[in-house]
């Protein structure tokens, strides 16, 4: 890979671990010219065919944003990315450690901005079964479309 066309670091990736067999969330920290690879947060030699950028944000570096700034502030319900359950995990933001440009969470006293991210929005509507509507309703296993908010 030419260092021109190598991702910068700071720079929000996945990286595929065979391990796990998923795309995990992941920080470049630099690229070896001589090997060829990326140093990512998770991995000191990753295969650059195992990186992506996240889409979302694809433009967004932690060396674009003042990193002494955090995009969430103390209450903000967000999700935190768990290395323990490989899964996003439901958190609230305590508030920011500007000495560690890390978030600290209800769940995690230091949480790496890459690893926090918006909750999903919640549906427009859901069905719920009429029989849980009212309970004088026969249940007959007919749903309904209820409009939230």
């Amino acid at each position: 890979m030419k260092a021109e066309k190598a991702l910068p670091p700071g720079r929000q990736v996945e990286y595929y671990s065979q391990t796990s067999s998923r795309w995990r969330p992941a920080l470049v920290l630099g690229f070896d010219r001589s090997s060829g690879t990326y140093q990512l947060d998770i991995h000191p030699a990753a295969d650059p065919r195992k990186v992506r950028p996240v889409a979302e944000n694809a433009g967004d570096t932690l060396e674009d944003k003042n990193s002494d700034q955090a995009r969430f502030v103390t209450g903000d319900l967000v999700e935190y990315f768990s290395s323990s359950y490989q899964l996003w995990i439901p958190a609230q933001v305590v508030g920011w450690d500007s000495q560690r440009s890390a978030y600290i969470l209800n769940v995690q006293p230091v949480a790496p901005p890459h690893k926090v991210r918006n909750p999903p929005l919640p549906p427009k509507s859901v069905e719920i079964p009429m029989a849980l509507k009212d309970d004088r309703s026969e249940s007959d296993g007919s749903r309904r479309r209820v409009a939230l908010g």
